[in-house]
């Protein structure tokens, strides 16, 4: 199983984490502070980290992430950015850094997208296999990725997997929504969640 770093001052916030964690297949390594997160890195040696900005009172998150970048070791290490400050500074900084960003509060599905994508950036996820689908609802026509194990290879088979799985939402990345024709877009975001009652066609998309 594939380890991750989570440095959070805030014990549930770390709970939580480590917990949506679990579901997903990691196991969740949690320290309080820059120090203790730096000490685990060599330690633990994970396979990616989850940082908080502002720890017990100040920004040394940042510190944190730029030490990583600075070591051959970890410089290439996945991150992601997991912070209550918010701005297009801070995405640009992150963006910078090599790390993915994501804003509190946040959902499960979102945090899981940021932490594999930054593991793909990184080529650390060969276990995954991304699937271009089209979802049809009563009222939207919904263009985008989906994203399931490795083995998975068939379209047919990643859906069924994804219908078993017990949350009641599909995450779609990368989707456009559209009008009902296909036609005209509607929105477009990097993460949105579909949920399964409501999707009354499926088809896969062109890659």
């Amino acid at each position: 199983m594939r380890k991750v770093l989570i440095v959070e001052d805030d014990p549930s916030v770390a709970n939580l984490v480590r917990e949506l964690l679990a579901e997903e297949g990691f196991i969740g390594v949690h320290c309080q502070d820059a120090d203790s997160g730096w000490a685990s890195l060599i330690a633990e040696d994970p396979d990616a980290a989850i940082l908080d900005l502002w720890l017990y009172g100040r920004e040394s998150g940042w510190d944190l992430l730029e030490r990583i970048r600075s070591n051959e070791h970890f410089a290439n290490l996945p991150a992601v950015v997991l912070t209550g400050v918010t701005g297009k500074d801070v995405m640009d900084k992150a963006a910078a850094l090599g790390a993915e960003y994501l804003s509190k509060p946040f959902t499960p599905a979102a945090l899981i997208d940021r932490l594999r994508r930054a593991l793909r950036s990184a080529g650390r996820s060969p276990g995954v296999r991304s699937h271009a689908c089209v979802l049809l609802t009563s009222v939207f026509w919904i263009e985008g990725t989906l994203h399931v194990s490795e083995e998975l290879g068939r379209f047919s088979d990643a859906w069924e997997a994804l219908v078993r799985d017990p949350r009641g939402y599909v995450p779609v990345t990368d989707a456009s929504v559209k009008t009902l024709d296909g036609k005209n877009i509607l929105a477009q975001s990097d993460l949105i969640e579909v949920r399964k009652d409501q999707v009354t066609v499926v088809l896969p998309g062109q890659s």
